[in-house]
């Protein structure tokens, strides 16, 4: 099949590092695949270039000033051309702004159109909207069965045009043990707590440094690792630097030994307001760490409370609390959970799974006849 991914942005961020994933993962199934990026140039372009994957930028740009909006026009007529004369058999967009701009054009040609919602977008317009041109594409799909549920529940596409088709990420195996890992990515000695993602409010990592205090005064010896970046650090260091905390806390900024660092970890917490999916979560359970959410969509699916980690509410930092210091103080317990979460991660959540779920919906909708 000839396909053309449309995405956004490919800077960093799970969405665009899914659509990377996919289209690496379709190619090696043997499709012709094309990425057309709305925006400039960014990390997960790299790994699309390293496959030799097509991938055109458009440099859309969103300023208010009349350069902005040539450029805009501009990239608009080279996306409008590069879907009618490129005789795809599948157009597949992701989010709301790319299935806006695509979706009637595509629409014009003989392609199957198929939208991806990878999260629900907190601006309420936009949630009011969706259904516009979720109505024209041949099929809509959610990355977690919660997301699908959420979707139909708080905009206006029906919950029967809702396929359900996980993302998934590489499956690395543990590359390095515990204490070489540790050496390597310079991660302090003691049971080590990681919570990894960008540093914003809805990821819920200042609810984790609140809890934290709780933690440390049940297990001294505890350390939590926040690894990334973004507009909460400075608070964040601030908090982290509280005597109470006792120097328990490293920010770690943004890495690229992140595998590295999840081989050193004990156990990763996802404390996040709402995940469409949580590739956060996948990743640990595939160096086989325990987990503990918040049951805010995707890893309620993800997550098997009691058997692979443990769930607790969204933003209660008393819930969030006692489950790290369950898992802390019990190896027995984190070396169970690990494991479960590990079998269960390779057969429904790695890039195979997630491509052949693709494939199959795609071939059903016909896509590939002429």
């Amino acid at each position: 099949m000839r396909i053309l991914q449309v995405v956004g942005g490919l800077d960093v961020g799970g969405v665009q590092r899914s659509v990377a994933l996919l289209a690496v993962g379709l190619q090696k199934a043997g499709h012709e695949v094309t990425v057309v990026n709305l925006a400039t140039r960014d990390v997960n372009a790299e790994p699309l270039e390293a496959a030799g994957i097509p991938v055109v930028h458009l440099g859309l740009r969103t300023a208010p000033t009349p350069g902005a909006l040539l450029a805009t026009l501009r990239g608009l007529g080279r996306l409008w051309r590069i879907v009618l004369r490129g005789r795809w058999d599948v157009v597949q967009t992701h989010l709301f702004k790319t299935a806006v701009v695509t979706t009637p054009v595509a629409r014009l040609t003989r392609a199957r159109v198929v939208g991806t919602v990878h999260g629900l977008d907190p601006s309420g317009l936009q949630r009011r909207l969706a259904g516009l041109p979720a109505r024209l594409q041949h099929r809509v799909v959610a990355v977690s069965t919660p997301l699908a549920d959420d979707v139909a529940r708080v905009t206006s596409i029906p919950r029967r045009l809702l396929d359900v088709v996980p993302d998934g990420v590489d499956d690395p195996g543990r590359a390095l043990a515990p204490d070489a890992a540790r050496a390597a990515a310079g991660l302090p000695a003691g049971t080590l707590v990681g919570c990894v993602g960008r540093l914003w409010e809805r990821k819920g990592q200042r609810e984790l440094v609140a809890a934290w205090r709780d933690v440390v005064a049940r297990c001294p010896d505890a350390r939590l690792v926040l690894v990334g970046d973004g507009p909460l650090r400075t608070e964040l260091e601030t908090a982290a630097a509280d005597p109470a905390l006792a120097g328990t806390v490293l920010l770690t900024g943004s890495r690229d030994d992140v595998g590295t660092i999840l081989d050193g970890l004990d156990l990763v917490v996802v404390p996040s307001h709402h995940e469409g999916f949580s590739l956060a979560t996948v990743e640990a359970m595939l160096h086989g760490l325990p987990v503990v959410a918040t049951a805010a969509g995707g890893p309620r699916e993800l997550v098997d409370d009691g058997a692979t980690g443990l769930l607790v509410p969204p933003r209660d930092v008393a819930a969030l609390a006692a489950a790290v210091v369950r898992l802390v103080e019990d190896p027995g317990l984190r070396a169970r959970f690990g494991a479960a979460g590990l079998a269960k991660a390779r057969e429904r959540y790695t890039v195979e799974a997630m491509t052949r779920g693709y494939v199959e919906l795609f071939t059903r909708l016909g896509a590939g006849r002429r």
